[in-house]
């Protein structure tokens, strides 16, 4: 398989560079602690989504329970076909009354909703100014759309003003991120902690 070699020399740069990332298996449920791989200790875990331990909330697991006994696992289609259920309806209609607005639409993660945002608000005339450390899923949807896209550092407002001043554009979308768990110059960080 020599043809595959340069992966393995890609593999082994990274290595090098200790950027090298590989899967962790969570041996219990996730929260503010979890074990991980065959560590018998509990490690603080920094990098879930779970911030706030709601998943092992029991009000939630009895209400996710009753929801699959109702409804069953999955939408079984893509919300325009015939994926959207009650309750989908239900949650966004009482998230828009919570935040004051005629509608909402929920996605299933913050990567879908920057895909759906970037792909179909710019459109091919505009410009996309994203900060150059926004999420990996800002960048691969911004790229997707087609919508002109540049970057700036958020420490160079000069280059941003440059860049709304420049061109012909009928409009122009600054996109950068409100934390950044990344950083241009930290490509990789720990996020376990004993």
């Amino acid at each position: 398989m020599e043809k595959f070699a340069f992966l393995q020399d890609q593999l082994d740069a990274l290595q090098a560079e200790d950027l090298l990332r590989t899967l962790r298996c969570i041996r219990s449920a996730p929260g503010p602690t979890a074990m991980v791989d065959g560590d018998s200790r509990g490690k603080v875990n920094f990098c879930s989504n779970n911030y706030l331990n709601i998943a092992a909330d029991p009000h939630v697991a009895q209400a996710v329970s009753q929801a699959v006994r109702q409804w069953g696992y999955g939408a079984s289609a893509s919300r325009l076909i015939c994926g959207t259920m009650g309750p989908h309806v239900e949650v966004e209609e009482r998230f828009a009354a919570f935040v004051g607005k005629e509608a909402c639409i929920m996605f299933p993660s913050g990567w879908m909703a920057n895909e759906a945002v970037l792909r179909t608000i710019p459109q091919k005339g505009d410009l996309v100014l994203m900060d150059k450390a926004d999420h990996a899923s800002i960048i691969d949807a911004a790229k997707a759309g087609e919508a002109t896209f540049r970057t700036w550092r958020r420490d160079n407002p000069d280059r941003l003003r440059k860049l709304l001043a420049g061109g012909d554009y009928r409009r122009r979308f600054i996109v950068t991120e409100s934390v950044f768990p990344w950083t241009a110059t930290q490509p990789t960080l720990s996020c376990w902690s004993s």
